[in-house]
């Protein structure tokens, strides 16, 4: 999909215009991304009214964050004026290591004030009673991916989910 959409016109606004012909159908289209910042992505920061940013609490991540912002303020001044980060969602804390403490703390640090953060996603504690000792080895999938939400108030009820 990235390859067809980089010698397409109107590149990073292609998936806005399907789905401006369908949007009205649903009161909510929820657009999950690769972490990536391609024209898959590109095309998703466009199309969305508000951004929901899933983060693990780990390094790499926490330090993606940076560019991601940018990137969401890139797309705000030059293509999505009315394009809103929601939050951050901490996934995959394991609140008893060291690293998932400061990385936590170092997001509040450093985008606290500007970014809604919501309640930390304890995976250890949902999954220790179906995988007792293993539960630090359980990934859940989707938990790397970027969320934009397209907020629709036509028919209740309807929703469209796109995965790229």
């Amino acid at each position: 999909m990235e390859f067809n959409l980089v010698n397409a016109m109107s590149r990073e606004t292609t998936l806005k215009n399907y789905l401006s012909q369908v949007k009205n159908r649903y009161d909510y289209v929820i657009i999950d991304c690769m972490p990536s910042l391609g024209m898959v992505t590109l095309n998703a920061l466009s199309a969305a009214d508000s951004v929901i940013i899933p983060v693990q609490a780990q390094y790499l991540p926490a330090k993606g964050m940076t560019q991601l912002v940018q990137t969401i303020s890139k797309v705000k001044k030059y293509i999505n004026p009315d394009i809103k980060i929601d939050g951050m969602l901490l996934t995959l804390v394991d609140s008893r290591t060291n690293l998932a403490k400061s990385t936590v703390e170092a997001l509040r640090a450093n985008f606290g004030n500007q970014i809604r953060m919501y309640a930390a996603f304890e995976a250890c504690q949902v999954c220790r009673g179906v995988c007792g000792a293993h539960a630090a080895d359980v990934s859940l999938e989707g938990s790397w991916a970027m969320t934009m939400a397209i907020k629709m108030t036509r028919q209740p009820s309807s929703s469209l989910a796109l995965s790229a």
